[in-house]
C-alpha cells in the first residue's frame, strides 16, 4: 500500500510486495528470535519457515499482496480504517510468532525476564515491521530511472 501511494510501477510493486515481506518476516519471526534465544542461553536451532514450509507461507504472502493492492486502489479514505485494523493484526501475529519461537525452544520462565521480553519484542517486531511496511517500500517507490546520456 505504501509503495502504491508513491509509485504506480506495477512490476516493481509486485517485486517489492513479495520480497520485502519475505525478507523482513524472516528477520522478525525467525532470525531475531533465534538471536534472542541465544542471548538467554536457550539451546536453539534456526528454523526458517520460508524454506521449510513454503506451502504454508506462500498463500499468506500472496493474500497480503492482493490485500495491499486492493486497499491502495480504493478511492475513499475508508481504506485507512481497514489498513489500521490489518496492521494491528499483523503486529500482533508477528509479536506472537517471535515470542512463541522462544517458548517453543524452552523459554518457559519468560515472565521472570519481562524487561528482556519487552525490549526483545520492540526490537524483533517494531523495527522490522516499520522498515518493511513503510520505509523500504517508500524508498523503492521513489526510485527513478536514471536519465539517458546524450
Amino acid at each position: 500500500m505504501t509503495f502504491r501511494r508513491f509509485s504506480r510501477n506495477v512490476g516493481l510493486g509486485l517485486l517489492v510486495g513479495f520480497l520485502v515481506p519475505a525478507v523482513f518476516c524472516t528477520v522478525s519471526d525467525a532470525f531475531l528470535p533465534y538471536l534472542g534465544g541465544k542471548m538467554v542461553n536457550l539451546d536453539m536451532h534456526f528454523h526458517w519457515c520460508f524454506l521449510s514450509h513454503l506451502d504454508t507461507v506462500l498463500p499468506f504472502l500472496c493474500i497480503g499482496m492482493i490485500n495491499g493492492w486492493v486497499m491502495s486502489s480504493h478511492p475513499t479514505n475508508l481504506h485507512l480504517f481497514y489498513s489500521l485494523g490489518f496492521h494491528f493484526i499483523h503486529i500482533f501475529i508477528s509479536s506472537m510468532a517471535a515470542i512463541l519461537y522462544l517458548v517453543s525452544f524452552g523459554f518457559s520462565d519468560w515472565w521472570a525476564h519481562m524487561g528482556f521480553v519487552f525490549l526483545f519484542l520492540i526490537g524483533a517486531v517494531l523495527v522490522p515491521c516499520t522498515l518493511s511496511d513503510i520505509v523500504v517500500p517508500m524508498i523503492f517507490a521513489r526510485f527513478k530511472k536514471a536519465p539517458k546520456a546524450s
